[in-house]
């Protein structure tokens, strides 16, 4: 219910808690009018769904981040979710230039090399810092991986200059497309010293 719903957030706001994490709300919930009212949110500073079947929650998060200028961390894992939300998501990032994110997780969904395509320009614009990116288990290949590192060193590497962590693994990163990743990452690396892992 709608209203147990809004009892709990009222309660991590009486309490002083800041990150939103919907995995230890116990009863049912709809995410789109949750998201539609972080997009006005000047408090919270995280938000994590997790391992709950919910094919549009990247969609959902996409909105939340529209005009959002206070979320640090977002976790949005394990849910289903399929490519279109992450080219909305994508849309999203390029599109707000006050976005605040440095923690980003999508891990654990059908993102795919299409869905990638899609991610890259929100990766590439000028005002994204990311320090950690989690993208592990998206069904994405060395071709769609490259897009991703790509756009993110595409605009005078600033993408690059905070990031700390690179998570890719469980994704089929094989053949000459994956050597070729494995290098543009070195040289990404060697070029600006900037450390990351690749896990």
């Amino acid at each position: 219910r709608a209203a147990d719903l809004m009892a709990w957030v009222e309660s991590l706001v009486e309490r002083g808690v800041k990150d939103m994490n919907l995995d230890q709300f116990g009863g049912n919930y709809r995410l789109k009018p949750v998201a539609s009212a972080l997009k006005h949110n000047n408090y919270f500073v995280s938000l994590r769904v997790s391992d709950v079947s919910r094919e549009t929650a990247v969609s959902a998060a996409a909105v939340a981040m529209i005009k959002n200028c206070t979320l640090r961390r977002l976790t949005v894992r394990n849910v289903d979710a399929k490519y279109e939300g992450f080219e909305a998501f994508g849309k999203v990032m390029k599109g707000n230039g006050k976005m605040a994110v440095t923690h980003l997780d999508l891990s654990h969904a059908e993102m795919t090399d299409r869905g990638a395509a899609g991610l890259a320009p929100g990766l590439a614009a000028y005002h994204t810092r990311m320090s950690e990116l989690r993208l592990s288990h998206m069904a994405v290949t060395a071709t769609g991986a490259e897009q991703l590192v790509t756009a993110m060193y595409a605009n005078d590497k600033h993408a690059f200059e905070t990031l700390e962590l690179l998570d890719l693994s469980a994704n089929p990163l094989t053949g000459m497309a994956g050597s070729r990743l494995v290098d543009l990452l070195k040289k990404r690396r060697a070029a600006s010293d900037i450390p990351f892992s690749l896990l």
